[in-house]
């Protein structure tokens, strides 16, 4: 299998289910990726202002994952309807940041 080059990557995440790898680094791109075929399924591009740090699955809803970044803005995103920028952000003054699910 074979990976887009990210320079300096910053964080990979696997779904609860092993069949989604995301993958994040010094640049505004976030890379979704099959591990059952290996292939990219999504390049998400300029989905923030600065690079992004960190990329999580949700721990028991494979389709959710949130997206962190030194923009200080969290993004939360599902994979089921990525033609939809994202699902919610967050921002914050500080350079760490609580995202809260809208209730």
């Amino acid at each position: 299998m074979r990976y887009t080059d990210y320079p300096k990557l910053t964080s990979v995440h696997l779904n609860c289910e092993d069949s989604l790898l995301l993958t994040s680094g010094y640049r505004p791109v976030l890379g979704l990726y099959d591990l059952g075929t290996g292939q990219m399924l999504r390049e998400l591009r300029n989905v923030h202002q600065g690079h992004v740090n960190v990329v999580k699955f949700a721990y028991t809803t494979p389709n959710l994952f949130v997206s962190s970044s030194f923009d200080r803005s969290f993004k939360l995103w599902d994979t089921r309807d990525l033609r939809v920028r994202h699902a919610r952000t967050r921002h914050c003054s500080c350079h760490h940041a609580q995202f809260e699910a809208a209730g």
